[in-house]
């Protein structure tokens, strides 16, 4: 991502014409602690990782459930279940991403959903 037409944030941090960070999400979500993790970045995060799913799940469960055959694959982390310094944004978000399968497996009984 170029950083041209680049303007500096309140926390003096440069970000492009569109509001991203020249950073990707999963650069930013490596290496920073939570103080410095800015609202968008972990927004950002949680719907990439959770919100994403969660949509998902609400379209395609009424489907499976009608036709009695289907999976369910979202691909997890193992941050979700051992964090690391640095990486909180996307730990929280992948922690609630397997949590929410485990809570739509239990609740639709469907046995194939399984985080990965």
């Amino acid at each position: 991502m170029s950083v041209t037409g680049s303007q500096t944030n309140p926390r003096g941090r440069t970000r492009s014409k569109n509001g991203l960070s020249p950073l990707s999400d999963a650069q930013q979500a490596g290496g920073q602690s939570n103080a410095d993790t800015y609202d968008d970045t972990f927004q950002r995060m949680l719907d990439m990782n959770l919100n994403s799913v969660f949509h998902i799940l609400r379209a395609t469960i009424p489907v499976l459930r009608q036709t009695g055959n289907g999976r369910i694959i979202a691909i997890g982390s193992r941050q979700a279940l051992e964090p690391s310094a640095g990486v909180g944004a996307n730990s929280a978000s992948k922690a609630a991403m397997v949590s929410l399968i485990k809570m739509s497996r239990w609740k639709t009984k469907m046995r194939d959903s399984r985080p990965t």
